[in-house]
């Protein structure tokens, strides 16, 4: 349940997986984070390694009698993954902090950066929704009633009224691995 996420391949041609969402929803309103477990497949298919669990992202869950609905929790903490020849970093960003391992899950490094987490302000918190309602304002459903745009629109606002917001920002909300190896976090 949940499908495959791919996060990228090894230099030896392995996959590095996940499951790609939790299918479970809930008539309740509710903040949620699943642990993942990443596996390691050869190019056949067959599993490697697994490594796990860890800190997954923050998701909140909305359930309502009309509908349910899933998604990131708006400023809050997220597991990040990338590849590195047969390395994978993985981090959580609860902390400035990466770790580097081996494809069976052996630890090679550990970056470590000391932060101070910036509050999340209410203007952010506005700005977000006003981006969130114009993007469902401008989500076109070719053939669909005309009522299904107006729909989308309330119920993004529905989702984003009732998300709890966390105080602060979280560590870092996204890793790149350059073609050079560099790493970038934002």
């Amino acid at each position: 349940m949940g499908g495959r996420q791919l996060h990228g391949l090894l230099a030896d041609g392995s996959l590095v997986l996940s499951r790609a969402y939790n299918p479970m929803f809930s008539r309740e309103p509710k903040l949620e984070r699943d642990s993942v477990t990443y596996f390691v497949a050869a190019p056949d298919g067959q599993t490697v390694d697994s490594l796990g669990p860890y800190p997954g992202s923050e998701t909140f869950v909305m359930g309502t009698a009309e509908f349910s609905s899933r998604r990131d929790r708006a400023f809050g903490r997220v597991a990040v993954i990338g590849v590195r020849g047969n390395d994978l970093i993985l981090g959580s960003s609860d902390r400035y902090e990466l770790e580097i391992r081996g494809r069976d899950g052996s630890l090679r490094e550990l970056i470590r950066m000391t932060n101070t987490p910036a509050q999340v302000t209410s203007a952010e918190i506005d700005r977000l929704k006003r981006q969130e309602l114009e993007r469902g304002r401008s989500t076109r459903f070719p053939g669909a009633p005309p009522e299904m745009e107006a729909m989308v629109v309330q119920r993004t606002q529905v989702m984003y009224e009732a998300m709890p917001y966390p105080e602060t920002h979280a560590a870092y909300d996204s890793l790149l691995v350059t073609t050079s190896g560099e790493l970038w976090v934002r």
